[in-house]
């Protein structure tokens, strides 16, 4: 004789839209029969997104033996408004200065203004060791530039931002300097409006 295996028979299902954040129960959509193994599932059929969003999840939070709601979470990116300096002196040119080194990092809006350099002087802005933003030579004595780069905030990762100066021909005025100001954009998480496609199933 064979074995016996386990098999899981659907009993009833059900699937339907509703807003986020609105409560329902699932007994009202079968007549008032009650639910017991059951399982809830949504996915997203319309959300207000907004700017700077990189990913979005569904959750579905449960209140009761066969009550819900559901939420859409939404993580992006938002600008920190306070203002960060950065100064490197003649005798650093050429250096490689890290000007960023933390978590939730989303990405930077720079300035860079250069005093009484000799040119020409090579300008390099790299975010999280792949994104080249600035790469740009230039041959003013003094001069600024400036770029801005969003980024995915990645859990457990240290987001950064390298600056590096060269002079060309190796030389530098004691008065030559430059001076970074930047503001830094963060992970936001938060919910977001939208109607939600819920599947129920119960399952013996």
């Amino acid at each position: 004789m064979g074995d016996w295996v386990k098999k899981n028979v659907l009993m009833k299902s059900k699937i339907f839209t509703i807003p986020t954040e609105t409560q329902f129960k699932l007994s009202d959509f079968t007549s008032g029969v009650p639910w017991s193994n059951h399982v809830v599932e949504a996915g997203v059929t319309n959300m207000e997104q907004g700017f700077d969003t990189y990913s979005i999840e569904t959750e579905v939070v449960r209140t009761g033996d066969d009550t819900y709601y559901t939420r859409i979470w939404r993580q992006g990116v938002a600008l920190n408004s306070m203002p960060n300096v950065y100064s490197i002196p003649y005798n650093t040119f050429g250096q490689v200065h890290t000007i960023v080194n933390e978590s939730n990092f989303g990405g930077i809006s720079v300035a860079i203004q250069v005093y009484d350099c000799i040119p020409p002087l090579q300008v390099y802005v790299v975010v999280n060791n792949e994104y080249m933003i600035i790469n740009q030579l230039y041959n003013y004595t003094s001069f600024s530039t400036t770029a801005l780069l969003k980024v995915p905030a990645v859990d457990n990762f240290n987001g950064t931002v390298q600056v590096q100066l060269i002079p060309v021909n190796g030389q530098v005025y004691t008065a030559t300097r430059a001076d970074i100001t930047f503001f830094k954009f963060y992970k936001t998480r938060n919910t977001i409006n939208g109607t939600t496609n819920v599947m129920a199933y119960e399952v013996w």
